[in-house]
C-alpha cells in the first residue's frame, strides 16, 4: 500500500480547487471577494496546497463555487468529477432547439441553479424543461 503524506494530500486538494475554479470559469477576484481574502497571495496558498480549508469555512467555500457542501467535498477532497459539465449538457439537451437561441450565460445560470437543488428536484425540473421544449416535436428529431 502506498502511503500518502499530508503534504501530498493537501497539494492534491489545492490542485483540485484550481481545476474546479478554472473549469467553472471563476476568476480569482470573484473568489477573493466571496471568501473575504485581502490578497490573492492568501488565496494562492490554498491552490498550492499549503493552506487547508477549515471546517467552519467549508460552507463559505462551497457557496463561492456555487455548490453544495457535499458536492464540494466530493470534488476537492475525494476527487470526484465536477458535476456541472455533465449537468450543463443535460440542460442543453432538455432545451432542445431553444438552446441555440439562448446565450451561454443563460445556460450557465440554469445549470448553476439546478446544481444547487437536491437530486429529485433537479431531475423533475429537467423533465419539465424537456417536456416544455419538446412538446409537439416528433421523438425522431
Amino acid at each position: 500500500m502506498v502511503e500518502v503524506t499530508v503534504t501530498e494530500r493537501t497539494r492534491e486538494h489545492g490542485r483540485r480547487i484550481r481545476e474546479l475554479r478554472e473549469g467553472r470559469g471563476i476568476g480569482k477576484g470573484r473568489l477573493l471577494d466571496a471568501l473575504g481574502f485581502g490578497s490573492s497571495q492568501s488565496y494562492d496558498l490554498y491552490e498550492r496546497g499549503i493552506s487547508v480549508i477549515r471546517l467552519d469555512r467549508l460552507e463559505d467555500w462551497a457557496d463561492a463555487f456555487g455548490m453544495g457542501v457535499l458536492d464540494f467535498i466530493n470534488v476537492v477532497v475525494l476527487g470526484a468529477p465536477d458535476p456541472i459539465p455533465a449537468l450543463r449538457l443535460r440542460v442543453i439537451d432538455a432545451l432542445g432547439p431553444e438552446a441555440e437561441r439562448r446565450t451561454p450565460e443563460y445556460i450557465d445560470e440554469v445549470t448553476l441553479r439546478l446544481s444547487q437543488q437536491d437530486e429529485d428536484v433537479r431531475e423533475d425540473a429537467l423533465r419539465e424543461l424537456y417536456a416544455d421544449k419538446h412538446a409537439g416535436v416528433p421523438s425522431s428529431c
